[in-house]
């Protein structure tokens, strides 16, 4: 009942649903770079993307065709990996993640 995804090297990612058919949702033109990591926040409503060698982590938020880069994470140096806290607060924003 979510949707799944699929990153390509030229910084796009591909959101489907798999009901009684393979459904497209959406496309979204994620970075200029090829992704190296895409996760889901615990809830569902974010997905983090990671691009090569970058200082950035954009999470995305939408609905069917229409997603936009929500926040934008930045770094120090660039991005080798992240996680979504597993047990995610209950205030109005609870959403945290670590990158290194």
């Amino acid at each position: 009942d979510r949707p799944f995804v699929v990153a390509f090297s030229d910084g796009k990612v591909v959101l489907s649903m798999r009901e009684e058919e393979l459904c497209h949702i959406g496309t979204i033109d994620a970075c200029q770079s090829t992704i190296e990591a895409l996760n889901w926040d615990p809830t569902g409503k974010l997905l983090a993307v990671q691009a090569e060698k970058q200082p950035t982590i954009k999470l995305w938020q939408g609905r069917s065709d229409s997603w936009h880069d929500a926040y934008v994470l930045r770094h120090q140096s660039n991005v080798t990996s992240f996680a979504w806290c597993e047990n995610p607060g209950t205030n109005q924003s609870p959403y945290v993640m670590i990158a290194t």
